[in-house]
């Protein structure tokens, strides 16, 4: 498997963290960060859009060490949509870049975190996870983990085609 950019995996961290403290808040109710992940579908127009992106914001991070802190999610892991969209958006060239991929900075986050979210729900399907359960307790939208798993070989041909990590 290539190796994955350096801010998607750092944002994978996030989500972690985000799904995770939303899980435990979801017992109570909702967290409108979930709710909004889980109403977000998936299409693979999306999904190439989203890694020609981040190709793109890994070779502007590589050109530009301070701008990288912005993409650098690591320590920030309980931070909202919001947060994370206004933190990149911190620095105008990285919605310049995201924007002509026909992306909103929110969106491309909500992607990101729907693209995670739906891997990690289909690796867990696969080490026996109710799927329902995940829908309905983790609010994975059903329609984007069958997309997962339709898509599989797709995804592996995407990454060979933008691998993102050190080079």
């Amino acid at each position: 498997m290539p190796k994955i950019a350096r801010c998607f995996v750092i944002l994978c961290s996030v989500v972690l963290g985000v799904v995770s403290l939303h899980a435990q808040a979801a017992a109570k109710a909702p967290d409108k960060d979930l709710i909004e992940l889980e109403h977000y579908t998936l299409t693979w127009d999306k999904v190439t859009r989203c890694f020609e992106t981040l190709a793109d914001l890994n070779k502007l991070a590589k050109a530009n060490p301070q701008m990288a802190k912005a993409l650098d999610t690591g320590e920030q892991k309980d931070e909202s949509i919001t947060t994370i969209t206004q933190r990149l958006s911190s620095y105008p060239q990285v919605p310049a870049v995201i924007q002509t991929h026909g992306l909103s900075v929110r969106e491309f986050v909500v992607l990101q975190l729907s693209v995670f979210q739906s891997a990690f729900a289909v690796a867990a399907k696969k080490m026996g996870a109710d799927p329902a359960k995940l829908a309905s307790q983790a609010h994975v939208n059903p329609a984007n983990i069958a997309f997962m798993e339709q898509h599989q070989a797709e995804f592996e041909e995407l990454q060979k085609k933008y691998p993102m990590g050190d080079d």
